[in-house]
């Protein structure tokens, strides 16, 4: 038997192949805060792993993100692709590939022209057709100099590992500079700054893990355990709601991908 609480889909959908080539019994699980569910499957008894849709990461429109960004998480979406411009391997289908274009040859300062053109020349020409009131960092306040420098000093330690490397929540540096992108781009849009903590969150898709969801997960694991190694005929699968309820309905039909001749 294996009991599954893996953090991405792809390991899912591997572990839920192999259990129904080898006819393991599988409790898929998973926890998103303060919500939780559990799935026993079954080759031959329950949908596996892959017979149901899965809700898809969310995306934003690429107009949003560019040039008129209401939230908090569109800034640290368009730092993030900033940083893969900037420091991650050649992709030409990053809408922010154009900016590479921009920069003139044997720049002695490049943080430096990454900030004035990001921040204030490219801001200064939006408004001009932005109905918006915009906010171009020209003379910096003690938090626009506090965002300034985090994002020069990451620059630099960036440039010195000169090695093409994607975004990575594990890397500080990379955190940095997209934490002090993100806030500055921000700052030009009247949006409300984050922490850093709050910024690798988001740019790092982490769900923070709650003690007692994955306790209350892992009993109801335990549980349908049990019944699959007693042979119980009835399988249910159950959610765990952010208001601590736990609600479970039978599993009603076969996986349609593998079953028992």
């Amino acid at each position: 038997m294996v009991f599954n609480a893996l953090d991405n889909v792809d390991a899912r959908k591997h572990v839920n192949r192999l259990c129904m080539a080898a006819q393991r019994p599988l409790v898929e699980s998973g926890t998103n805060g303060y919500s939780g569910n559990v799935t026993p499957i079954l080759r031959g008894k329950t949908p596996c792993y892959e017979c149901n849709p899965k809700v898809e990461g969310k995306t934003y429109p690429i107009c949003t993100i560019r040039s008129t960004p209401t939230k908090m998480v569109h800034c640290v979406v368009w730092a993030k692709a900033l940083y893969e411009v900037l420091f991650g391997p050649e992709d030409e289908f990053n809408y922010l590939h154009d900016l590479k274009s921009a920069v003139p040859a044997g720049l002695a300062d490049p943080a430096a022209f990454w900030l004035k053109k990001l921040f204030t020349s490219d801001i200064l020409e939006m408004q001009q057709c932005s109905k918006v009131k915009l906010h171009p960092i020209s003379q910096p306040d003690t938090v626009s100099t506090e965002y300034l420098q985090k994002f020069r000093d990451a620059f630099a330690h960036l440039v010195a590992d000169s090695k093409p490397s994607a975004f990575d929540k594990d890397n500080d540096r990379a955190v940095e500079l997209v934490y002090a992108a993100a806030n500055l781009r921000a700052q030009n849009f009247g949006i409300p700054g984050e922490s850093q903590f709050k910024v690798k969150q988001i740019a790092g898709n982490i769900i923070a893990a709650i003690s007692s969801t994955n306790a209350a997960v892992a009993a109801m694991q335990v549980l349908e355990a049990v019944k699959l190694t007693c042979s119980s005929p009835t399988f249910r699968t159950g959610l765990l709601t952010a208001r601590l309820h736990w609600t479970s309905s039978p599993i009603p039909r076969l996986c349609s991908g593998f079953t028992e001749k």
